[in-house]
């Protein structure tokens, strides 16, 4: 008996080595593996990914598969050949940005469009991701064009905090939401003038 030819994702070197793809967020990359398992050969630009195909793939936020389509369709990683009406249950569909595109809206193409590869492999980052500037002050963490940046730990932020039985104020830095207290204090002990 013959057997059933497995598809698989083909997503050339240049591409995987390109800037526009070693920077992605893991869940970016994981939809386009998905996109990319999705073509063999003559569907460039009917390849489309919903919510419910993303879950299959262990993908569960609505919120986390839009914004990476949204990232690789910015990197020239996909390009969108037709958008989606969720009231028509019309799909958004794509193709890759490195093959030609076979499809247009739903249908193929006579003469299929050429990739353009100068937007996925012209692609930079605009943002430091980590550390410091040249000059050495703290930067944020830039997680998406929508977002703001994400203040790094060790932010000159502090509270003062009342510690033991003396009212001597003592610098406690934050980090996020959460209070840490140095001194030895453990919460809920009994202390002179209060409980600490």
């Amino acid at each position: 008996m013959g057997q059933k030819k497995e598809r698989f994702a083909r997503i050339p070197v240049s591409v995987l080595e390109s800037e526009a793809c070693t920077t992605l967020n893991h869940a970016a990359f994981k939809v386009l593996v998905i996109l990319a398992s999705q073509y063999w050969g003559g569907n460039n630009g009917a390849l489309a990914l919903t919510e419910s195909r993303a879950r299959k793939y262990g993908l569960k936020g609505r919120d986390t598969l839009y914004r990476s389509l949204r990232e690789l369709e910015a990197r020239g990683l996909i390009v969108c050949t037709r958008r989606g009406f969720k009231s028509k249950k019309v799909f958004t569909l794509f193709a890759l940005g490195w093959e030609p595109i076979n499809n247009r809206d739903g249908q193929p193409v006579e003469v299929p469009q050429p990739a353009n590869n100068a937007r996925w492999l012209g692609w930079r980052s605009t943002v430091p991701t980590t550390g410091s500037d040249q000059a050495g002050s703290k930067i944020g963490i830039h997680t998406d064009s929508r977002e703001s940046l994400v203040p790094i730990i060790g932010s000159d932020e502090a509270v003062s905090v009342p510690i033991r039985h003396t009212d001597a104020p003592v610098c406690v830095p934050m980090v996020g939401n959460t209070l840490r207290i140095s001194g030895g204090i453990t919460p809920g002990r009994h202390i002179a003038g209060g409980v600490a």
